[in-house]
């Protein structure tokens, strides 16, 4: 699989931010669109330390969001 940039892995974290925000909370709210994240990004040890660093940020950014997000 071709690893994906950065910016298109911040460019998905958008995406999926913006359609969660138009579902009502539930539990486990994100979970599956956490697992979407983490499959178009596929191989985390695969991209340079420098990309990690970037790709963790946004991952983090995106679980803390589901986490908080209250509707």
């Amino acid at each position: 699989m071709k690893k994906k940039t950065v910016w298109q892995i911040g460019r998905k974290s958008q995406v999926l931010v913006e359609r969660l925000s138009k579902k009502k909370v539930y539990e486990n709210f994100g979970d599956k669109e956490q697992r979407k994240l983490d499959t178009f990004i596929g191989d985390f040890y695969s991209y340079t330390p420098e990309e990690r660093k970037y790709i963790s940020r946004i991952t983090n950014s995106f679980r803390e969001w589901c986490r908080s997000y209250t509707g």
